[in-house]
């Protein structure tokens, strides 16, 4: 890989780090996974929160030919999701693990499903209880 290409995927890391941490206080982790016999590229996007010291998935992305094309694609979408032209929608989960007390994070979507399934990807669903989901309203 070129020095250019790598300087590029620097750049556009820190931009969506600098985008996420000023959104919400939240560090993220790039989750880059490769297709074997395709070679394509697919990125997911993980919060942390010091808060709950919790982790979530923000985006992935479709499959690419690199990771320029999935950063890009991560760009455009922290981008439109601010912005109610796009359908995005953003809900205000209030949820607790097995312990009382309750925790409150903001997922962004198309719909309440994927709202959802951001929030257990990967999490055993019999170790946190989502009190509450409530739509934000478009500001």
């Amino acid at each position: 890989m070129s020095t250019n290409k790598i300087k590029l995927i620097c750049e556009i890391e820190r931009y969506v780090m600098d985008k996420i941490y000023s959104d919400n206080k939240a560090t993220c982790h790039f989750d880059y996974e490769k297709v074997a016999n395709s070679g394509k590229i697919s990125l997911s996007i993980i919060t942390s929160s010091s808060f709950h010291k919790e982790v979530f998935v923000l985006y992935t992305t479709e499959y690419r030919e690199d990771k320029i094309e999935c950063l890009e694609e991560v760009q455009k979408y922290l981008q439109e999701s601010k912005t109610d032209k796009y359908g995005y929608v953003t809900y205000e989960i209030k949820w607790r693990r097995c312990s009382n007390e309750i925790y409150k994070s903001f997922f962004c979507g198309l719909n309440l499903k994927e709202i959802v399934d951001k929030f257990y990807k990967d999490k055993d669903p019999n170790e946190y209880k989502i009190c509450s989901i409530i739509e934000m309203p478009i500001s």
